[in-house]
Order: C-alpha cells, then structure tokens, then sequence
C-alpha cells in the first residue's frame, strides 16, 4: 500500500510526466509518482526532499533506486543530478546505502547486457558514489577481478580513472534534463 502523499502527489504531477512514466513502463503508482518526482524537480535538493517526503513503509525504499538507476541509464550523457540524489539519500539515510549497494551488485551481474552508453553511465555514477564517500571500495567486491570480460574491463577502466585522476567525465550536468 501506499501512502496518502505520495498518492497526492502522483495526482498533482503534469499529465506529460505520467504519460512518459507509463511509457519508460513505471508500472507501479510509486514508480510513477517517484519517477515524477525525478523528473519534475527543480534540482538535486527538491527532489531529495519531495522524494523523504513520501514516507515509503519497509522496502519500498528499493523503488526509489530502481527508478533513479532506470533513469541515469537512460540519459544520454551523464547527469550528476542522480549522482547528487544518491549521494544525499545515502548520507541521510543508512539503510539507502545498501539499497544502492545491493542494486548496483545486480547491475554488475548484468553487465554482459548493457550497452557501452550505460556501462559508461554506470561507471561514472559508481566513481562519483565512491568519490565522494557515500559508498565504499568494497562495492566492487563482487566483480571477479581474475575473470574480467572486455566488458567488465570497459567499466572498471573507466570508474577507476575517474576516481584515481579525479576527473569528472565530459558532459556532466547538475540539474535534471528536460
């Protein structure tokens, strides 16, 4: 079940954010409302607060993830705007972190399925996670270093010279695209 704000809120949402929710097959009224928010949010803090605002009950915490992930990989270019949600989520809320560590486990199980956009969004937003301290090193302790595939090397190539040089990949935007 969810709860009276989030419902309230999935119905003030702009009838163009629902209808590509639906599309982007948010098939859930709180993915939908969470991928609203995402979307429609005037930065990284008014999402973050509208997001801890929803008074999620047990796991629901997870769609928050599922829907912020779904999102980043579908982005173009890299946007540091979901890097800076996650970031805030996980310094606001301990549990947060291992929601987003055990997603990000999943997503490196299925890295053999990913396009090179998405291993290349994928890296930078583990890099920044990192970086920034909101996630520790041993979130790459389920990648099999003495086994790597061309892909799995792409990937680690690319979070590990962004967190050694300490470079932020081109394209890097802080606010929500259109």
């Amino acid at each position: 079940a969810m709860s009276g704000s989030a419902r309230s809120i999935d119905t003030v949402q702009d009838d163009s954010l629902l209808k590509l929710a639906k599309k982007q097959r948010m098939n859930t009224p709180l993915r939908r409302t969470i991928f609203c928010l995402l979307l429609g949010s005037e930065d990284y803090m008014d999402a973050f607060e509208k997001l801890s605002k929803l008074n999620l009950k047990g796991k629901q915490d997870r769609e928050i993830v599922f829907v912020l992930m779904h999102c980043l990989l579908m982005e173009k270019t890299y946007n540091k705007y979901y890097e800076l949600i996650a970031i805030k989520l996980c310094t606001f809320d301990y549990n947060m972190k291992f929601t987003f560590q055990y997603h990000l486990w999943d997503k490196f199980k299925q890295v053999e399925r990913l396009k090179v956009r998405e291993l290349t969004l994928l890296a930078d937003f583990v890099a920044g996670l990192i970086g920034s301290g909101a996630l520790s090193l041993s979130l790459l302790k389920v990648i099999h270093f003495e086994s790597l595939t061309p892909r799995l090397i792409f990937m680690c190539k690319r979070l590990f010279s962004n967190l050694l040089c300490g470079r932020a990949p081109a394209g890097r935007k802080v606010h929500r695209s259109p």
